[in-house]
């Protein structure tokens, strides 16, 4: 750690104590099911490298993703297990790599409960027999019998971790899973010593700790993730947790992860996406770090060493917890240390390459936007080029500019042509919105490592085929995006103008005071949203059921939607635009036509690939790759890894 941090960040690169464990600053590494462990439940090569790179990126503590206690249950299907001894030579060679690499390791003890997921071979139990709101199945109520064998169980699996080497454990005790659905009197109906006030709902919670401490040692750490409040009405409150805080100090607990959020959330918080205001967690911890006196951590959308410290500085907690921005910059940690924090790639909360991959059914498995090499981390993943080529990029946008940089990585040498005179492509215009100001950070750092790269930017020209073949490429990529489809309107002269979304956000004409927005899946919807809040009227045209539809349904289309109606954007969805008309637009809906008042018609799509260029050059040069939407229209996250995968494969 060079002087220059300790001045900078000094709070955050300060060592503290969890219990009997000393780490070298307060930054952890939260748990994060990603999906990357062997299906038996043995930890992976694949995992091991994952964790390794975080810690070798300057994390203190890295606690490994939610582990099951019990053979037969399986949040995931290639959940860890820590449920026999058949497990321990892996585990330890997993402790051993990350403890080598400069971090101590916890792994965080899980039991989903009524949140399975359907990968389970057991019976799907709770306290009571109260469906899971987002899926519905209704769970078996958990026996007093079966409570004991499963406190014995977490006893047992901490054992284990100790045995394996693992530095301490951490129960899970947060985000609607099982020992949270007993806190919560909301899913915790029982009349017996596990139901009730909230001693006895957190009797099972108390008796697992007590259970780890004989099984592991008492002097073995154990920390407690908590959801402080779990937005649920009638469940768990912040004066609760502050009351059961005290009581798990009291039981030896050695600190508090605090969170918040649960699987039965009105409020879709538990992963904040952007758009969310930072701090939401934060207060929680404040108000715990009041009454106890073990270590309190913070976390929730602290993607820069400049809030962590801040957040220290303030007393509001004693270490801080990483999850996402370890995804999106696995080195987070030692460039702050080394004074480079300005370096850092960092996570803008899209939430499109971790959570929504790893619910997806099709893939199952986390990886980042941002940094398509998340949870590839084998070092033979981007390996040097063994026969440098001349490549052409052909387009400037997330995927084009992900082509360029690793091939020039490499050691390719690259031309990259961008038609217009910015870098970015619809990207470039993404963090306009209300609340997507992050989204500029994934932009700066592709032009931060264009800039650092021997790379040829040509912009402000539309490379044709002459352009390309002159310079004799081995290879050309494109990634010359999609157009917008305008709909097909009859118009009158003196009626709205008429352009599409990202020429309206790029310098685009004076939209006036009255806007139709056509067609609102996602980019639509949040354009609306921005247009309101400059005081504009603004009106959806849908044609679909519902505004946003392609965002993500775990975080992110919620908040969308709860802000357009907060911005009194009218939704019309099921509409269908018909005409431009002097004083608006003539839409068809259910009810029949009617007329948006509208200044101007901004159209969100659909999208055709622009991929004439391609057609050109076919059979023309050596090799010729397509990525992102002129292979076919999707979204950033696509472009991105295509663009990632062609220029490590050349």
């Amino acid at each position: 750690m060079t002087p220059a941090s300790v001045s900078r960040f000094p709070h955050l690169f300060s060592p503290f104590r969890i219990g009997d464990l000393e780490l070298r600053n307060r930054i952890a590494m939260s748990a994060m099911g990603g999906g990357l462990s062997s299906a038996d439940g043995r930890p992976n090569r694949r995992l091991i490298d994952y964790l390794v790179e975080r810690a070798r990126g300057g994390v203190a503590l890295v606690v490994v993703e939610a582990t099951s206690v019990l053979p037969e249950m399986r949040y995931t299907p290639r959940q860890p297990s820590l449920a026999s001894d058949e497990v321990l030579p892996a585990w330890r060679a997993l402790a051993a790599a990350v403890q080598a690499a400069g971090a101590k390791v916890a792994i965080q003890l899980h039991h989903p409960g009524k949140a399975a997921l359907g990968w389970t071979r057991g019976p799907i139990v709770a306290p009571s027999p109260i469906p899971w709101r987002t899926v519905g199945q209704v769970p078996r109520e958990i026996t007093p019998e079966e409570i004991a064998a499963l406190v014995a169980a977490f006893g047992q699996a901490a054992r284990r971790a100790r045995e394996a080497g693992s530095d301490a454990v951490e129960i899970h005790a947060g985000h609607g899973y099982l020992f949270e659905q007993f806190l919560s009197p909301y899913a915790n109906c029982r009349s017996d010593a596990y139901g009730g006030p909230l001693r006895p709902r957190a009797r099972f919670l108390l008796d697992a700790v007590t259970a780890i401490k004989t099984a592991a040692g008492a002097d073995f750490p154990l920390l407690v993730r908590l959801s402080a409040e779990s937005y649920v009405d009638g469940g768990v409150t912040l004066d609760e947790t502050v009351e059961l805080a005290r009581w798990l100090e009291e039981a030896g607990v050695d600190a508090l992860r605090i969170s918040g959020g649960s699987h039965d959330q009105r409020l879709p918080v538990m992963i904040p996406p952007v758009g969310v205001p930072r701090g939401l967690f934060w207060t929680f911890s404040a108000r715990i770090k009041q009454v106890v006196r073990v270590p309190v951590d913070a976390a929730g959308r602290i993607d820069g060493p400049g809030l962590a410290e801040d957040i220290l500085a303030a007393g509001q907690a004693d270490f801080v917890s990483l999850g996402r921005p370890l995804l999106a910059d696995a080195h987070f940690a030692r460039k702050a240390a080394e004074g480079r924090p300005d370096e850092i790639r960092r996570c803008i909360a899209c939430n499109q390459g971790c959570i929504d991959r790893v619910v997806d059914p099709r893939f199952k498995e986390m990886t980042c936007l941002v940094n398509p090499a998340a949870g590839r981390e084998s070092p033979e993943l981007v390996a040097p080029a063994r026969l440098p080529r001349r490549v052409v990029v052909v387009g400037g946008g997330p995927g084009g500019l992900q082509a360029a940089i690793t091939l020039a990585e490499r050691g390719h040498g690259v031309t990259l042509f961008e038609r217009s005179r910015r870098l970015g492509g619809e990207m470039a215009l993404a963090w306009l919105p209300p609340g997507k100001e992050d989204f500029r950070w994934a932009v700066a750092h592709w032009l931060r490592r264009l800039s650092q790269l021997p790379i040829e930017v040509v912009l402000g020209h539309e490379a044709g085929v002459d352009d390309v073949l002159t310079l004799a490429p081995e290879a050309v990529v494109l990634a010359t995006g999609a157009e917008r489809q305008a709909p097909a309107l009859a118009g009158d002269a003196e009626g709205p103008a008429c352009c599409s979304l990202f020429a309206a956000l790029d310098d685009g004409p004076d939209l006036g005071q009255a806007v139709a927005v056509v067609g609102a899946a996602w980019a639509g919807a949040e354009a609306a949203e921005l247009w309101a809040s400059e005081g504009r009227q603004v009106a959806i045209v849908e044609p679909g059921n519902g505004v946003a539809w392609e965002m993500s349904a775990v975080t992110r289309r919620w908040f969308t939607r709860q802000r357009l109606a907060e911005a009194g954007v009218r939704v019309l969805t099921r509409a269908r635009p018909l005409r431009r008309l002097p004083d608006g637009l003539l839409v068809l809906t259910p009810d029949g036509e009617l007329v948006v008042p509208a200044t101007t018609v901004v159209f969100e799509g659909p999208r055709v690939p622009r991929d004439a260029l391609a057609a050109a050059l076919r059979g023309r040069v050596p090799q010729l790759y397509l990525v992102g939407d002129c292979a076919e229209p999707r979204t950033a996250f696509e472009a991105v890894r295509e663009g990632f995968e062609v220029a490590r494969r050349l």
